[in-house]
């Protein structure tokens, strides 16, 4: 006789998905199918509107690839949850097999991966420009904007990977059903025979990777940016103000050196 770990295998497994509430599933489908139309047509239209301009700064290199995450982040569980939103009930759930889930809950996670490292990335580049502005073209180049793109890639990829193998290890038994309406992590937790808080170590350690991690960069960016403009807003102040405007000669310059305030941020 298989045990359970194995007939999970063979079955696979069932998503609950909207299956509780029969009567508000027509209404689900139409909602869900404007809003994915809507996000397909706005990041479709972004990468129209990259491709099309000349002359592409970094920052829109990095709108590009946020706008084809989103594109396919949204396809890996929109058109199946569109699916079985609008076949008639299979009972408690509808089927999918172990290796479509695990295939399903990797690439999930390696494209929100790469979506937070690159807002990370993104609120560097936002940093340079603001921060650094006459050093800008020097620091964030092509080759540095491309080696960023992959390393988002390539991290949310690594993560994915190693949670995949770490979760679909555990031995599953009793119940197949996933109270969700895709493969996600925690859902397939409760199924696991397991409860030691051992096995949820790499979900910890993805959480600090994909969400600690990218939000301490953008935080940290984010906050310097603040600090420069706070220390601009301050120097501006001093130089517009009305003793330093009615005090000195229109020819003269209040203060001991005429700094412009690109020159001050640069410094």
């Amino acid at each position: 006789m298989d045990s359970p770990s194995n007939s999970t295998i063979s079955r696979g497994f069932l998503l609950q998905g909207f299956f509780e509430f029969p009567h508000l599933r027509p209404l689900l489908f139409l909602v869900l199918l404007a809003v994915h139309l809507a996000t397909l047509s706005g990041n479709l239209l972004i990468l129209v509107a990259v491709v099309s301009v000349p002359s592409r700064p970094p920052m829109l290199l990095f709108l590009c690839q946020l706008s084809a995450i989103e594109l396919c982040y949204t396809l890996v569980v929109v058109p199946r949850s569109l699916a079985d939103l609008s076949m008639p009930g299979h009972g408690r759930g509808s089927p999918i097999s172990f290796l479509g889930c695990a295939v399903q809950m990797q690439m999930f996670v390696a494209l929100g991966g790469a979506e937070c490292f690159l807002l990370a990335a993104m609120a560097y580049d936002r940093y340079v420009a603001i921060c650094h502005p006459l050093r800008y073209a020097s620091i964030v180049t092509p080759g540095l904007c491309a080696r960023l793109a992959l390393a988002c890639c390539l991290g949310g990829l690594a993560v994915s990977v190693g949670l995949t193998v770490a979760v679909f290890h555990l031995p599953f038994c009793g119940s197949r059903l996933l109270v969700h309406f895709f493969c996600d992590i925690t859902a397939l937790l409760h199924l696991a025979c397991t409860r030691s808080y051992i096995d949820e170590l790499p979900l910890l350690g993805a959480c600090l990777v994909l969400l600690l991690l990218p939000s301490m960069l953008i935080l940290t960016s984010y906050g310097a940016i603040a600090s420069a403009l706070r220390r601009l807003h301050a120097v501006l102040h001093t130089w517009l103000s009305p003793s330093c405007i009615t005090a000195v000669p229109p020819s003269c310059t209040c203060g001991p050196s005429p700094v412009t305030p690109r020159d001050w941020i640069a410094h």
